[in-house]
């Protein structure tokens, strides 16, 4: 065996894991000098000095030292000669053990002292460290590769001293329980100069943080602090570069310091943590707030004035003042906050309870008002309260949504009908207060042309005289209901109340199954019980392990745990075992309970969690055990921490856990592993169903319910629990008529599926948070087998919900995090009783209009959604439509669209299609005052981001009429035809404008009044005629110089977060372009510009993407580009992450940048600058990625310390030098010590036949690729010690790699992954 390369041990029917025990100890080893990865060690008695020769080692894990071994062997081993070894771990033996004598503590150190590794290694890993002090070597800078430091569960009473390491990354401490201060000591002379993050965790007796200078951590920009309860303070003012900080559980901290660049805050029971937050934190974005036990969370706002996310998880929490002034906010979550609880209905009337509330006056006298409108004003006065005793009602019936009272129900189908009227009343008062404000606000600028929009709106309008009625109806109505709940409920005068059981209560589960019975589940089962099998219990820091089976309700999840917990291979490799059915409460004291009894096989009637924590740390400490958690919903990473904390003290705790949500087991702090447990396909359907339907051999069943059954089979889509359950309800029913009803029928509309089915799949949707439950029954607009695209859904429930989803996978977290109800993850597709279950808790709001004959539109439908293919006649909508969409690529042919609009007062969103209903919205534009989104699906099919996309205004006649359209949020592009209709869009949140490129009159722009539009968020600017008339204007054209003008009058409020402009034509740019006073803006790009310089954008804080595309006149990019004073040297792009030139065909130079531009800089992309000669050699000192496609005249790039990957792609520009370089490229001139992927493709002049490379100048790097015609040749590549990736793309000349160079290729860590043409010539 002494070619053997790789050693592994999966399984250990006898021996320890990794202890080697098996093979005849550690002398065997000895002679397999090229083994390149080996098992962990646990040392025993065994000899260190085998270890000796084996040079060619990556990755090391040795254990279990403790004063038995002697230093001379541990010497022997060499570990400082061994410079392939990235990663070591190091442990004590994992038992409670005394060192308490000081030549026991001088033999442990000078063991520790004779560990040193070679200078080469990356990772290092401390577990169980019992020693007072830390080896001399440790935190030497000569470990010039170490970039990442773990320690585990240590009793050292300080922390080492790791300042002095340039190039550590990342740096974690974990249960380190006799550490109390920290201070000089731990960050050295020189601090901690490429830290970027830092973790303590379980450090209780931890009290004091000081001696911190603010260069100790000039990088760091995560801090992870939990489970320090002791810990007051943290330093003031150190952590400059900051942006993300976690406090969890650390009760004590009181006051977080003025970080300036933090964005991301979370605070997890953080008690005594003040908030409103007491320093200001200008740059924060997202702020989470988990388990505060408070009722309400004040924010101020001028100490957040970019906070653009708020996540509250408080389950106490009723209010949370200040964030209505948050200017930046996007979108607030609410986890748990079950006294802020609503779904629609209850949301109208919330959103409707804020306007109302600011525009009635404090006061009841008016002065000013006549006594009718007194009257008036106080009726709405008394709306706004009957509206707070809705909201309350509707609350307290969502918690509780399993009201089977069909009085309660009529009762709250009345109270939703009153809430949406009331949200029309407020939101009609809304529109007039808007029109009265515009009025004015325009007869002020008139008046006074030269101000910039002092605040002129009036302080009351009159209540129209409808609205009046209205608000006077509806507080009648409420009377009425009210008097009807009195007068007309059930006491218990009139008798004893008959109890239904609760339909949100699981039933309970135990180990026990029938094996037998259970069918379609063999491979499942097999797969787990390997995969538990091959778990050793060789992981000293952790022996927990977690097996989540995730899936939607009904699967057979349950079912799957009994089969894998009774299999006798599992069930003998564990010493004891336990069955936990958890479901809704995650109670840990009763779950420690349950564990302790099925251990002791004795009742436990021990009530304190500690009590009962200490009892099953001695019953399983030093064992093997296995729990299965059944049904668990919890989702809070502190409770889990609680639970596991007996369960550390076993050799191997396998934790089986059934959840229908991912983010269950994404929050365990332990190992985990998901199993994603799908559909039965359809034979296996079949199978269960014929065993469950049929009493009697199959082949003697009638063929028509054979027929009928495959067909009901197929409605199941696979799901196990309503295969079973149709099946037993026709188990005795022989006529084919029953059968047929039961296949014809909505699975809610048969009641033994409706008491089945619908409780385990409604469970799902009780533990949703409220923002989902809304979001789920919109998703009824959409058919069966619907493949639902995420984008699409963002926008439904950005129309519908008005909650704006930032994250893309926010969308899919609805059915694949709690659900796990779509198909796969490139199809996203609803399980179709998932669907019925959306459909039926719409409750008729929502309505699919399809097919080709006559529809009748529900009267109580409130939102439509247009299928493909809609065609024939429809009737007349109804009053309460808030929506109609038609569906993205759905072709409409409805007949009469026109009745569609008829009763059109109400309406939100139009989503319409161009050619049918797009048309026949003129007629009604001046009855929309409450519409906030209107779309034509065909006009936004591009990517936005394209610079090439030229968006299509699609002309529709009474265009002209938007200017009525004050409430609206989102239009398609206009033209700048109508751009005086823009006047009043005071609520817009995203304007395309078109067409500025050609004639315009300024005063047209000047009416658009785009610098009051507060909530403008987007703006695109395209000033080209896309008409086929256009002509080449040059720049001594009057246009030219009007399109300065034009661009000075359509400056943008300072809240816009987005702008895009394209083909501007004037040689100067407008006075606010770059102007700091944009604090919101984060996204710029710039297309087909013709100036000859860039605009001075260097002032704006907030910038983080910057893309210029075609700017073919721009020559040279200078000092004006980063400042418009070049006295200036600082503040430059304090914020840009993405920088992005494409297509500057004629800029030479990029010049003139200090070392303090570009501080957070990460990508940088360059391509088509065909004569750009040199790039600013400042050290981009975050640059990651850079990027270089067609400079042919570049000769250097920049010196980037931090640089990870490196591509270039078509360069001419070579010149011949020494070998002594990274590789034999002038642009590879400096080191580049923390690359990692170098890819080269077509850089190579034609001629060239050999390359070198200089592996010092590139100690990490693990990818190449390199494209050359000639290539025969790539110098000292063996020596790439990190590589892990080489890829020859186009080189046929490049000879088989030799025997020696194979063997060194074929020795890296993961394997070398080879282009398949070069595999065929026996590489």
């Amino acid at each position: 065996m002494k070619l053997l390369r790789h050693f592994k041990i999966t399984t250990y029917p006898q021996g320890e894991p990794g202890h080697l025990g098996l093979v005849g100890g550690l002398h065997g080893i000895r002679h397999l000098l090229n083994l390149v990865t080996l098992p962990p060690i646990i040392i025993g008695n065994d000899h260190m000095a085998d270890l000796m020769g084996l040079n060619e080692i990556r990755e090391l894990s040795i254990s279990g030292f403790s004063i038995k071994l002697k230093v001379h062997d541990v010497k022997d081993a060499n570990l400082h000669s061994k410079k392939h070894l990235q990663l070591l771990k190091l442990g004590f033996e994992n038992k409670e053990h005394k060192i308490s004598t000081d030549s026991h503590r001088s033999q442990l150190m000078k063991l520790f002292d004779s560990l040193r590794p070679n200078c080469s290694i990356r990772d290092l890993i401390i577990n169980n460290y019992k020693i007072p002090m830390y080896p001399c070597w440790l935190g030497d800078a000569s470990f010039i590769k170490l970039t990442t430091i773990k320690f585990n569960n240590s009793d050292t009473q300080y922390l080492p001293t790791l300042g002095n390491l340039p190039f550590l990354a990342s740096l974690h401490f974990d249960r380190m329980w006799g550490v109390q201060r920290t201070g000089r000591e731990f960050h050295g002379v020189n601090g901690f100069p490429s830290l970027t993050q830092l973790t303590f965790r379980d450090m209780p007796e931890w009290s004091e943080w000081s001696e911190v200078d603010d260069g100790d951590f000039p990088r760091l920009h995560t801090l992870w602090i939990s489970w320090a309860d002791s810990l007051s303070s943290l330093p003031s003012e150190s952590f400059m570069s900051l942006i993300t900080l976690e406090l969890t559980l650390c009760p004590s901290i009181e006051r977080i310091p003025e970080l300036t660049k933090l964005q991301i805050l979370h605070m997890g029971r953080a008690c005594n943590l003040h908030v409103p937050l007491l320093n200001p934190l200008p740059s924060l974005e997202c702020l989470k707030i988990i388990c505060h036990e408070t009722i309400c969370s004040p924010l101020v706002a001028q100490h957040l004035p970019l906070l653009r996310m708020i996540c509250l998880c408080c389950e106490e929490l009723m209010y949370c003042d200040g964030h209505g002034g948050l200017a930046s906010l996007r979108d607030l979550k609410l986890w748990l906050t079950t006294r802020m609880a609503g779904i629609f209905a209850s949301l109208a009337v919330n959103k409707a309870l804020d306007k109302l509330a600011s525009f009635l006056p404090k006061s009841s006298s008016l002065t000013a008002a006549k006594e009718r409108q007194e009257k008036d004003l106080d009726d709405l006065k008394m709306l706004e309260r009957t509206m707070r005793r809705i909201h309350a009602t509707l609350q307290d019936a969502e918690q509780h949504w399993d009201i089977r009272e069909e009085s309660s129900k009529l009762r709250l189908r009345e109270l939703k009908d009153l809430a949406y009227e009331a949200e029309d009343v407020v939101e009609e008062y809304e529109y007039e207060l808007k029109l009265c404000n515009a009025k004015a606000l325009l007869s002020y600028l008139k008046a006074a042309p030269t101000t910039s929009g002092s605040d002129s709106r009036q302080s009351m309008v009159a209540v129209p005289d409808e609205l009046a009625v209205k608000t006077r109806k509806l507080i009648e109505k409420f009377q009425e209901i009210q008097c009807y709940s009195d007068n007309f409920s059930l006491s218990e005068n009139d008798g004893e109340r008959r109890l239904a059981p609760d339909i949100g209560c699981s039933w309970k589960t135990s180990s026990v199954v029938f094996e037998q019975s259970i069918l379609g589940r063999e491979n499942d089962k097999e797969f787990i019980v390997q995969k538990l099998l091959s778990i050793g219990d060789d992981n000293v820091a952790d022996p927990l392990y977690v097996m989540a089976i995730v899936g939607m309700g009904g699967l057979g999840k349950t079912t799957l745990a009994q089969l894998t917990y009774n299999n006798p291979r599992v069930s003998s490799s564990f010493n004891d075992r336990a069955w936990v059915c958890v479901s809704d409460q995650f109670d840990v004291s009763n779950i420690t309970r349950c564990i302790i009894a099925a251990v002791k096989r004795e009742k436990c009637d021990l009530s304190e969690l500690c009590d009962l924590q200490e009892v099953l740390q001695d019953e399983i400490k030093g064992k093997k055990i296995l729990i299965v958690l059944d049904d668990v919903w919890i989702e809070r990473t502190d409770c889990w921490e609680l639970f596991f904390m007996p369960m550390r003290r076993t050799k191997l705790c396998t934790i089986i856990v059934t959840t229908r949500s991912e983010k269950v087991a994404e929050l365990m702090p332990t190992r985990t592993d998901f199993y994603n447990l799908d559909c039965l396909d359809h034979d296996e359907s079949w199978l269960l169903f014929t065993k469950v339907a049929f009493t009697i051999d199959q082949g003697n069943v009638p063929l028509g319910l054979v027929e009928i059954g495959r067909a009901i089979v197929q409605k199941c889509k696979g799901l196990p629990l309503a295969i079973k359950t149709l099946g037993s309800m026709l188990r005795y029913e022989t006529a084919e008529e029953r059968w047929r009803e039961v296949l014809d029928s909505k699975l809610w509309d048969l009641e033994q599926a409706r008491n089945e089915v619908l409780p385990s799949l409604e469970l799902s949707y009780k533990h949703m948070p409220i923002y989902l439950k809304r979001c789920l029954v919109s998703l009824s607009l959409y058919p069966k087998d619907y493949d639902i695209n995420e984008l699409e859904v963002i926008e439904l429930w950005n129309y519908l919900i008005s909650f704006k989803v930032i994250e893309m996978m926010t969308s899919m977290q609805l059915e694949a995090k709690n659900f796990n109800g779509f198909d796969d993850d490139d199809q996203h597709i609803m399980h179709d009783l998932i669907h019925d279950l959306a459909c039926f808790l719409s409750t008729g709001e929502f309505f699919r209009l399809d097919g080709d004959t006559f529809v009748e539109i529900p009267q109580k439908a409130r939102y439509i959604s247009i299928q493909d293919g809609a065609s024939g006649k429809i009737s007349v909508a109804p009053p309460s439509l808030r929506a109609i969409l038609v569906l993205p690529r759905a072709t409409v042919y409805i007949d009469n669209p026109k009745e569609l609009f008829s009763n059109c007062e109400k309406l939100r969103v139009l989503v319409l299609d161009q050619h049918r209903l797009g048309p026949a919205l003129p007629d009604f534009m001046g009855r929309l005052k409450l519409l906030r989104h209107l779309k034509f699906e065909s006009l936004e099919e591009a990517d936005i981001d394209d610079p090439s996309f030229r968006p299509y205004m699609y002309h529709i006649k009474g265009l002209h009429e938007i200017r009525c359209l004050m409430n609206l949020h989102t239009l398609p592009p206009i033209h700048f035809t109508h751009i005086k209709e823009l006047r009043s869009l005071n609520e817009i949140r995203e304007l395309t404008i078109t067409g500025l490129g050609v004639g315009l009159n300024i005063d047209d722009a000047k009416e658009a009044l785009l610098h009051t539009k507060r909530h403008l968020q987007f703006l695109r600017l395209d000033f080209d005629n896309y008409s086929e008339e256009m002509v080449w204007i040059s720049y001594d054209s009057p246009n030219n110089n009007q399109n300065l003008q034009l661009l000075e009058c359509l400056r943008p409020h300072c809240s816009l977060e987005e702008l895009i402009i394209t083909d501007y034509k004037s040689p100067k740019y407008p006075s606010w372009l770059g102007d700091s006073s944009f604090m919101n803006l984060t996204q710029v790009m710039l297309s087909s510009c013709r100036s000859q310089c860039l605009p001075t954008l260097g002032h704006l804080r907030s910038l983080m993407f910057l893309h210029f595309h075609n700017m073919p006149l721009v020559q040279h990019i200078g000092q004006e580009f980063c400042s418009h004073s070049p006295s200036v040297k600082e503040g430059s792009f304090p914020s840009l992450e993405e920088l992005v030139f494409n297509e500057m065909t004629v800029c030479s130079e990029w010049s003139e940048v200090n070392n303090c531009t570009f501080p957070c800089l990460c990508t940088l992309k360059i391509c088509r600058a065909y004569r750009l000669m040199s790039l600013p050699l400042v050290p981009f000192m975050s640059l990651t990625s850079l990027e270089l496609d067609k400079c042919y005249s570049l000769t250097k790039i920049p010196a980037s310390p931090r640089l990870r990957k490196l591509r270039i792609r078509w360069y001419d520009h070579f010149d011949e030098l020494s070998a002594v370089l990274p590789i034999n490229d002038p642009l590879l001139s400096k080191p580049l010590p923390s690359l990692e992927g170098l890819l080269l493709n077509n850089p190579l002049p034609i001629a060239t036949t050999s390359i070198s490379i200089e592996p010092q100048h590139l100690p990490l790097l693990r990818k190449l690729h390199l494209s050359c015609d000639n290539l025969q040749y790539c110098d000292r590549l063996t020596e790439l010690s990190c590589l892990d990736e080489l890829k020859l793309l186009g080189c046929p000349k490049f000879p088989p790699i030799p025997g020696s160079l194979r063997q060194q290729l074929q020795t890296l860590l993961g394997g070398l992954k080879i282009l398949k043409k070069l595999i065929s010539k026996n590489i």
